[in-house]
């Protein structure tokens, strides 16, 4: 029986982020699609693999907290594939969530700085409209505190949730904060990172590189692919 692993990521407005998340799904030895802006799409990703005789796909949702596209638009999009291709297995997998590795990850982007009381670590996430995942947002901060070892790390939004990118450097200021290290906790760039990179330079913070091809989140795809593989 022919089976794959399908990989959906966002898609972005911008060409540099879709190449990113395209260099990475292949380095991980998967198949992939994008929810939005861009080909391939699920429907067309779908049509791809009826054509190639796939008879069992594994879909990953590549997204890191469970926002409304992972709760509702990617789901239906799957019972849509079900019923246009009823020979066709599918088997809709988690989304990334707190998986280990994301953390690590980011500790590694932060890299080896000095750690004086004066120097803040601030998370940067996309933001959602869901306290579901503002709350999920708090305990990536918290545990990032924990493995990294670093006393002051705190958190915000890029759009939608509070506080945003400006009252999150200004908040650890006032925390006593004389430099800010702003991290983008992103799967891969695009518009938004880019914003952030150019608020926290103008407002005279360090930059680290958002999480994108790291090796423990390639490792943790190919993990995922052989495991539903295995069934």
């Amino acid at each position: 029986m022919k089976q794959t692993v399908l990989l959906i990521g966002h898609g972005s407005k911008d060409p540099e982020g879709n190449a990113e998340f395209t260099a990475f799904a292949r380095e991980a030895g998967v198949r992939y699609c994008m929810l939005d802006y861009v080909e391939p799409s699920v429907p067309t990703a779908f049509a791809l693999l009826s054509e190639e005789g796939i008879a069992a796909v594994s879909v990953i949702p590549y997204f890191l907290f469970a926002g409304g596209h992972v709760m509702y638009d990617i789901p239906r999009l799957i019972k849509e594939a079900q019923v246009k291709y009823p020979d066709m297995s599918i088997k809709l997998g988690q989304h990334l969530g707190f998986e280990e590795a994301l953390l690590q990850a980011a500790v590694d982007r932060l890299g080896l700085v000095k750690r004086p009381a004066s120097r803040a670590v601030l998370l940067v996430g996309r933001g959602s409209l869901k306290a579901e995942v503002i709350a999920e947002m708090k305990w990536v901060a918290q545990r990032f505190r924990e493995l990294s070892g670093y006393g002051h790390v705190a958190h915000c939004f890029i759009s939608l949730s509070s506080p945003d990118l400006r009252t999150g450097i200004l908040n650890c200021r006032a925390q006593g904060a004389e430099s800010v290290i702003v991290l983008p906790y992103f799967l891969f760039t695009g518009v938004l990172v880019k914003q952030i990179d150019q608020i926290a330079r103008a407002l005279g913070c360090e930059i680290r590189p958002h999480l994108g091809n790291h090796p423990k989140l390639i490792h943790l795809v190919q993990q995922r692919r052989d495991e539903l593989c295995k069934g």
